[in-house]
């Protein structure tokens, strides 16, 4: 609830800035837009960070990069080189420390009530059996991931909640095909869907998948 808020504030503040700039009444939204884009970051950083416990390095992240670019643009801080220059060295130093990290071959099985999984530059397989699953926070950059929770079942209190950042990559949610789901998300030059079969499903979601995919992709399926 708290991101879908904190989206909401944005979109609404965005379509006054474009009333205003579209009634003639001293508005330039494009001057707005160039000159305080980086709070967009700040936002995303945010309503990842607003969806409670669990890893957020992605939210810290997106925050951190968007409160530099910010104060860079209203001249508070002087950046000597532009924040896409800064990319791939920071890809490579995560490279690096992924390579340090202990790797688990193959598909991992878990059993566990909640899930936090990331993907740095490789491709990770998740099998959780859980009969009381209550929720993920998932991370993916530069790699891929799959999560799949068709061998277990979800606990008393509904719904399980799936949080997911999706960055140059792609995920594959699986779940059991009496689940119903609701899949909601914010795609930015990337996309999401829900696959999962919604013949005879009324009534609330036993699971609630909330997205953020940047230059991605993500489905939620009963089936491979």
């Amino acid at each position: 609830m708290a991101q879908r808020r904190v989206l909401g504030l944005v979109v609404l503040f965005f379509g006054i800035l474009f009333l205003l700039d579209q009634l003639g009444m001293g508005v330039d939204l494009g001057r707005l837009i160039a000159g305080y884009w980086p709070l967009l970051l700040v936002a995303v950083g945010i309503i990842q960070l607003a969806g409670g416990s669990g890893f957020r390095l992605s939210g810290i992240l997106l925050l951190g990069a968007g409160i530099l670019l910010q104060l860079e643009k209203a001249g508070v801080l002087a950046l000597s080189v532009r924040i896409w220059e800064l990319v791939l060295p920071v890809a490579v130093i995560l490279l690096g420390v992924h390579m340090l990290l202990p790797r688990a071959k193959g598909v991992r099985v878990r059993s566990e009530d909640f899930v936090n999984q990331m993907a740095l530059f490789s491709g990770v397989e998740v099998k959780n059996a859980s009969r009381n699953f209550q929720g993920a926070d998932l991370l993916v950059l530069f790699g891929g991931m799959e999560l799949d929770l068709r061998g277990g079942a979800i606990g008393a209190e509904r719904p399980a909640k799936i949080q997911a950042f999706v960055g140059f990559g792609g995920a594959d949610i699986l779940v059991p095909e009496g689940w119903k789901v609701r899949v909601s998300g914010l795609p930015l030059f990337g996309g999401w869907s829900n696959k999962t079969d919604p013949s005879g499903k009324e009534g609330d979601a036993d699971l609630v998948v909330q997205l953020i995919v940047l230059f991605g992709g993500c489905e939620v399926k009963n089936k491979i």
